[in-house]
């Protein structure tokens, strides 16, 4: 099924929902206007289940310190972001001085003091396995993130043979370094050497891969596509999806969230809140919060998720900033 918002056009070129408040596709916040309440939608994000360890070995050479600035500045969203997905997701950070530039990270995650050069981020995952090993679990798939500038001087294959042995099949490797596909076979912008490496294995692995020799790197979009190599590995559950961000601090007002299901013909149909799935039967559907203290995610229930799933086309968007229409309950 599709989750892509569907909007009709106003009269004032806006876009606007059923029940009257304004619809926008992207995730940009709205300042209110006098007579409407603002708001914005956003394509009902599935919720996932799944356990991912992660571990990354962070170049700290001193060609990379503004790559080292750009990982301490999104490492806490990266990991937000899986966690908002649904995956159970535990994080491991390897670098020299770590303690220094990620103090706050570190009291989330598991942060170990060690020294990666140009040359060694694969060897470093090695020598430091006894100080991260804390975090694996058994059934958990397996994320090894290198973020270097240069090659690795552990060829592939031996790399390859240590995880196999440990990990089995179930390990991936993904990361930010300088791809090998450089016209007249040169390496990008801010380079020391193309990473035929980790290349290699990335692809070999089905890991998630960001090219640190472009110019100008987007490095949210980039932290965005490795958080989803790890979402993506879950397992989708029918008819929950995620609360995405109300605003840039991640706040929402729960009182003010709205879904709305469009049918394969068309038709908008915005979906009463009831207080909790005890609640389902009574209203004839719906939806609910996971949590009434706490929510993370939006639950359909179990009548209502039976039509939508019955819909091949149908289409679900989560409603910002109008007040929530809730079940004409006794």
């Amino acid at each position: 099924m599709a989750t892509e918002p569907r909007a009709d056009s106003g009269s004032d070129g806006s876009r606007t929902a059923a029940g009257g408040g304004r619809m926008f596709s992207n995730d940009a916040s709205l300042t209110s206007q006098p007579g409407e309440c603002a708001s914005f939608a956003s394509a009902g994000e599935p919720r996932f289940e799944g356990t991912a360890d992660v571990i990354w070995t962070l170049d700290d050479s001193g060609s990379m310190n503004e790559e080292i600035e750009a990982v301490r500045s999104r490492m806490r969203e990266f990991f937000s972001s899986i966690i908002r997905a649904g995956i159970d997701v535990r994080i491991a950070l390897v670098t020299e001085d770590v303690q220094t530039y990620f103090p706050e990270v570190c009291q989330e995650i598991t942060c170990v003091e060690y020294p990666v050069s140009s040359r060694n981020s694969l060897d470093a995952f090695i020598a430091t396995r006894y100080d991260w090993r804390s975090i694996l679990r058994p059934n958990a798939d397996k994320f090894f993130v290198v973020v270097s500038d240069d090659e690795s001087g552990l060829p592939a294959q031996s790399f390859r043979a240590w995880a196999d042995t440990y990990y089995v099949d179930e390990w991936r490797l993904a990361g930010i370094f300088c791809l090998p596909e450089r016209v007249g076979g040169m390496y990008g912008y801010n380079c020391s050497g193309a990473g035929d490496v980790y290349f290699n294995l990335a692809i070999n692995s089905g890991g998630v891969t960001a090219d640190l020799g472009v110019p100008l790197l987007d490095w949210s979009e980039i932290f965005d596509e490795l958080a989803r190599g790890v979402i993506d590995t879950g397992v989708a559950v029918p008819c929950q999806w995620g609360i995405p961000s109300g605003s840039e601090d991640g706040d929402f007002e729960v009182s003010e969230v709205n879904v709305e299901f469009t049918d394969d013909s068309g038709e908008v149909i915005r979906l009463f809140n009831v207080p909790d799935d005890s609640r389902c039967e009574e209203a004839g559907g719906g939806w609910f919060y996971d949590s009434a203290d706490a929510p993370t995610a939006l639950m359909a229930c179990p009548s209502t998720c039976e039509s939508i799933q019955s819909d091949n086309s149908g289409q679900i968007a989560v409603v910002f900033g109008c007040p929530t229409e809730i079940a004409p309950l006794c």
